[in-house]
């Protein structure tokens, strides 16, 4: 693929988000299939990629100035009228586009939802909000009055150090910590490990100055049953430094002869979601700009040598089941459950968003394999590249998702536009903030 194609993909890829807002209230849809046809709901990570990837076309020179800024207008217009929790700022987890109703139950069968509101998905929606701030001033105000009233605090768990998965409002029907003085509903686990997408909230946390920097040291870079007794998620700042002088992880799986900090489950987008909006790379010479290039080299290293599928790309997507099903490199991912990817050609899927997240990493070999998965398959439609194949049966899933089809925009403007994205992330209080945590660390990779 050279830019030309790139940036045709990109256009189609801006037409299946386009096709999946409502025109009413600006919201898009979770995903739709092929034909157009959209589900009824939608979520804040969806806002935040809809968000950005009409940053990243205006830079891409596809939409003019008047119309970047009435899109964005609507959903910022929304955001401001629908039901959150207002004490913590929060939204909740699934709303329906059209009507912006809070979701009570699943339009399929009816099965009840309860009112969740996640650490990571409405710290997403924050990251955006902070990039309208300082692409698009004339909408700087509204952003940023949405912006400030959200409080991850609520997600923080002091005793531990760590963020919560979320709350509920009202007790659910599995397990859960009830709060006594909020009187909310938290989820019993933590966000732990560094290398996840949930990083993003850690990072939204303190920039926004609500959670102390230490809290960036507290984050597992390995299991913390085989980790140095200070990279248990409750070193502070000051061990961490006494650390050889700086801070350096201990202990990096190998997965061959490929060391690296492992992810949760061995997805791309685990991995390389984050840096679409954060400039990990560039801030972290001596730990993100390694890690990166080699989770991209371990994916392709298990999908052409070992698992001999003749394409890579794993991460979670909609399969050509219908389902939407958890793949990733088993040998780079710490599930306690064990194998993330499996083996065998049921498990052989592969979704073309994980290349786009491996441009800026490994761009020759993305380029390459995306232009063969695109020529050995019915992998293109008119929306862009559809969310997945498995390349052992040839079977397609024919749908169109907003959050991959964002992180392949945002990939994409990324490349062609350099940073585009992540300059507005990488400035002011936000730079201040988290560049200093990220230049100070260092993984010892072997």
């Amino acid at each position: 693929m050279n830019e030309t194609e790139l940036r045709r993909c990109a256009r189609d890829t801006w037409y299946s988000l386009t096709t999946l807002v409502d025109e009413g209230t600006g919201l898009p849809s979770d995903q739709m299939d092929g034909a157009g046809s959209r589900v009824a709901y939608t979520s804040p990570t969806n806002i935040a990629g809809y968000l950005w990837s009409a940053l990243a076309v205006h830079q891409l020179g596809f939409v003019t100035d008047r119309e970047v800024t009435t899109r964005i207008a609507q959903v910022l217009d929304t955001l401001a009228r629908i039901d959150r929790h207002e004490p913590s700022g929060m939204y909740y987890n699934w709303y329906t586009p059209d009507t912006c109703a809070v979701m009570k139950t699943w339009p399929k069968d009816g099965v009840p939802v309860d009112l969740f509101l996640s650490s990571v998905d409405n710290a997403w929606l924050a990251a955006s909000l902070w990039l309208v701030c300082q692409a698009a001033p004339s909408l700087a105000r509204p952003a940023a009055a949405l912006l400030d009233s959200m409080d991850f605090r609520w997600h923080y768990d002091p005793a531990v150090g760590l963020l919560r998965g979320g709350f509920w409002t009202s007790r659910p029907d599995g397990p859960s910590v009830l709060d006594d003085q909020t009187l909310v509903f938290h989820t019993p686990h933590h966000y732990g490990v560094l290398n996840s997408e949930t990083r993003i909230a850690s990072y939204v946390g303190i920039a926004l100055g609500q959670l102390e920097p230490d809290h960036y040291f507290r984050l597992w870079r390995v299991p913390p049953d085989s980790a140095p007794p200070e990279w248990r998620g409750r070193a502070s700042r000051a061990a961490v430094r006494a650390h050889l002088g700086v801070p350096v992880t201990e202990g990096c799986y190998r997965y061959g002869d490929i060391s690296l900090v492992p992810s949760w489950g061995g997805g791309m987008f685990e991995a390389l979601m984050v840096p679409i909006l954060i400039p990990e790379a560039r801030w972290g010479k001596g730990s993100w700009a390694v890690n990166h290039r080699r989770y991209v080299d371990a994916q392709i290293a298990y999908c052409l040598r070992d698992a001999a599928y003749g394409y890579w790309g794993l991460s979670p997507c909609k399969d050509p089941a219908g389902d939407y099903g958890e793949y990733g490199v088993p040998h780079i991912g710490i599930r306690p459950e064990g194998e993330a990817a499996g083996t065998g050609p049921d498990r052989a899927v592969v979704t073309p968003h994980a290349s786009f997240l491996a441009l800026d990493h490994r761009p020759r070999e993305a380029l390459h394999n995306l232009a063969r998965l695109r020529r050995d398959f019915a992998l293109y439609g008119p929306g862009g590249y559809y969310d997945s194949v498995n390349v052992v049966t040839g079977e397609v899933s024919e749908h169109y998702l907003t959050l991959d089809q964002a992180m392949i925009l945002g990939a994409i403007a990324n490349l062609l536009r350099p940073d585009c994205l992540r300059r507005y992330c990488g400035v002011g209080a936000w730079r201040e903030a988290i560049r200093p945590l990220l230049k100070m660390e260092r993984f010892r990779l072997g």
